[in-house]
């Protein structure tokens, strides 16, 4: 009878494509190097790379190149362009970043206001500056000038002409007359108002009341600047003291609550 006899072989155990699994590498010294050097790579502000405070877990506070500071326009930089109405291409994102009075739309740039572009090439910023006025309203502390239509024993009445620095523009809250009671025509006692104004009479006075358009005078600088003869209507001038004024055509003399500039500036 004859016997086969089975040689035993060392079963090798598969790894790589065969089993999907990867090869299990003996680590060496050169593996380790590595391992160490990939540490330091990972956590540069580490007490083991550089013998400082860990810094891991930390926000860094450092500025970022990927977002700087934003540039600020300076007047000197501008360069003005064309004049644009609100929808009209003023550019595009590619090339400028969008200022006030524009609005982005698809990578575009746009106008929103009415007025002209203004380009600053130095921070590549475009914006349009609005050329039409805003609306001249009325403000407490605000100087006006008017004219006294009625005089009554506890008030005068004032009908608005303008704004000061703003004269030559309607004021839009200028809704009734003005008021300027006798408590606010001097800082002394008024005994009677008609010695104080007189219809027709040009004044500066300052609003301290915007619901009821009160106004005073009580300050050197507000009364009457222009005044006319309760008698014949003509022009009043100063007299050589400088507390009264004299009609030049009937001779007539009369007092006011005055402005230290009485005839000055007023036509």
């Amino acid at each position: 009878m004859i016997r086969i006899r089975k040689n035993k072989t060392t079963r090798k155990k598969l790894t790589g494509p065969q089993t999907g699994k990867p090869v299990a590498e003996k680590a060496g010294p050169k593996a380790t190097e590595n391992k160490e050097q990939g540490k330091k790579r990972r956590f540069p502000y580490s007490k083991d790379s550089r013998g400082q405070k860990d810094m891991r877990g930390k926000r860094d506070v450092r500025p970022s190149p990927r977002f700087p500071e934003e540039p600020k326009v300076r007047e000197e930089d501008l360069e003005k362009g064309a004049f644009v109405l609100p929808g009209e291409l003023v550019g595009t994102t590619e090339e400028f970043r969008a200022g006030e009075g524009t609005t982005v739309i698809t990578g575009d740039i746009y106008s929103s206001a009415t007025g002209y572009v203004y380009i600053d090439r130095k921070s590549r910023i475009v914006t349009v500056r609005p050329s039409t006025n805003t609306p001249n309203i009325m403000k407490v502390g605000d100087i006006i000038f008017g004219k006294i239509t009625d005089v009554r024993e506890s008030g005068a009445m004032v009908e608005f002409a303008g704004i000061e620095g703003k004269a030559d523009r309607k004021i839009v809250n200028a809704t009734r007359l003005g008021d300027i009671h006798v408590s606010n025509v001097r800082d002394s006692y008024v005994k009677r108002l008609a010695n104080e104004f007189r219809p027709l009479d040009i004044v500066r006075a300052r609003v301290i009341d915007l619901d009821r358009l009160r106004l005073t005078t009580a300050e050197n600088s507000l009364g009457v600047m222009k005044a006319y003869c309760s008698n014949c209507k003509g022009e009043l001038v100063l007299d050589k003291d400088r507390k009264k004024l004299k009609c030049p055509v009937c001779d007539r003399t009369e007092t006011r609550k005055l402005a230290v500039d009485y005839g000055k500036g007023i036509k």
